[in-house]
């Protein structure tokens, strides 16, 4: 009877230890997140998704899968990091996560306008480089008709001007477009490195 009692009292000593430790997150994909290993990071919380133990672990894999997929690199991914939030903003209105992860959301569209600018950029560049070497060829075609050379001299070099005037201007917003995407990069890097610190102090982020 008393060997019943202390194994009674022994599980009951015990029990809020256990629950403690089943809550803890796995130290596994936060060691692989912090060692800037993204790609198994990604794959280990994937998995976590699957396999937690508790609704704590999936919001923590929520939140680690929105900053791996819109980290710049081999996982960027916006569209699955955008699934993600969609998902912790749905299960867990109330995150602590939540301003993060919101954050990280913006920065990560802001960042795709960017580039689509510069590309659809990059293609205005190019169609008017082939207009003005149009331009160059209809010139060189018309040979020694200097009738017809003078006649259309004033309109050729006027349409070369605003070629090279528009190419010229392109190629300054491409700049100008490019130190943004620089400085969202560095401003993505920045927010990391503040989760770090954070994650560090607390790795359940509680």
């Amino acid at each position: 009877m008393r060997r019943a009692h202390a194994r009674l009292l022994l599980w009951v000593l015990t029990l809020p230890w256990l629950v403690h430790c089943a809550t803890l997150p796995r130290p596994e994909g936060e060691m692989l997140f912090r060692a800037g290993n993204l790609v198994r990071a990604g794959e280990y919380y994937e998995r976590s998704l699957v396999n937690a133990l508790n609704a704590r672990e999936v919001e923590l894999a929520l939140f680690r899968l929105i900053t791996i997929y819109a980290a710049p690199g081999p996982t960027f991914d916006p569209v699955r990091s955008q699934v993600f939030l969609d998902r912790l903003l749905r299960e867990f209105p109330r995150s602590t996560y939540r301003t993060e992860a919101e954050i990280s959301g913006a920065l990560t569209a802001q960042l795709l306008a960017l580039e689509a600018s510069v590309e659809q950029a990059r293609t205005e560049v190019a169609a008017l480089g082939a207009q003005s070497n149009g331009c160059r060829q209809t010139v060189r075609e018309l040979g020694d008709d200097r009738q017809i050379l003078l006649q259309m001299g004033t309109e050729e070099a006027a349409s070369r001007r605003a070629c090279e005037n528009r190419l010229a201007s392109l190629r300054k917003q491409i700049k100008a477009r490019g130190l943004e995407i620089v400085r969202l990069n560095e401003a993505v890097a920045a927010l990391e490195r503040l989760r770090s610190i954070d994650t560090e102090r607390d790795p359940g982020g509680r």
